[in-house]
């Protein structure tokens, strides 16, 4: 092959290999502009319409297009740049938040428990009060008893000692008056018969004087 003719190819190469990288790079500002659609909209829209106007071209400079790739990919490098911020952030935050909500959370259930507990004591106080109050009053009820119950056992054990005493004295009295009359009669037996065997000797001696009288008168007058 001659000088001229392989110069000639080369040529033809080189351009070649520059369609290509501007075909290559047209696809990668394509796919870059789809990465950017979904990290901003907005701003793709804008970016879409400069690709479109100024860069997808097949006779653009590659220079001009490198450099459009270029911007496209600081753009990208932005936007998540500030969306891992703002994810970075705003997690953060949800995490602070969730954190502070928790705690605020476990301290209202603390709060509620001792609000519980010391309505619980108090009821078990007042409770326990009521139930002293009771036992008191039942103690005081059960003295009282006593106390009544001490203070009619002597009233009525007089009351029945006086009973008895009167019928024990009935029956003493009539005992003593039935006894009485027996001894009485005993003595009078007694006496009666002391007297009749007193009297007996004197009187036989004094019939026999008298008789002895008779007879001795009874002889003189003869």
């Amino acid at each position: 092959m001659a000088i001229p003719n392989f110069l000639k190819e080369m040529n033809k190469q080189k351009e070649k290999n520059k369609k290509s990288n501007k075909g290559d790079f047209r696809e990668k500002c394509l796919h870059l502009l789809d990465k950017l659609k979904n990290l901003n909209e907005e701003r793709y829209n804008e970016m879409n319409k400069v690709f479109h106007d100024q860069y997808n071209k097949i006779n653009i400079q590659k220079k001009k297009i490198l450099g459009f790739y270029a911007q496209l990919k600081n753009e990208i490098k932005t936007y998540q740049d500030t969306t891992n911020e703002v994810i970075k952030t705003t997690k953060k935050k949800v995490t602070e938040a969730t954190d502070k909500a928790i705690k605020k959370a476990e301290k209202k259930i603390q709060e509620a428990e001792k609000v519980v507990n010391k309505k619980v004591k108090e009821a078990e106080k007042a409770v326990n009060k009521k139930v002293k109050e009771a036992k008191k009053l039942a103690e005081e009820a059960e003295k009282a008893v006593k106390k009544v119950a001490t203070k009619a056992a002597p009233k009525a054990a007089k009351k029945t000692a006086k009973k008895t005493a009167k019928k024990t004295e009935k029956k003493a009295e009539k005992k003593v008056a039935k006894t009485a009359k027996k001894t009485v009669k005993k003595v009078e037996k007694k006496v009666a018969k002391k007297t009749a065997k007193k009297a007996a000797p004197k009187a036989a001696p004094k019939a026999a004087k008298k008789t002895a009288k008779k007879k001795v008168t009874k002889k003189k007058s003869k």
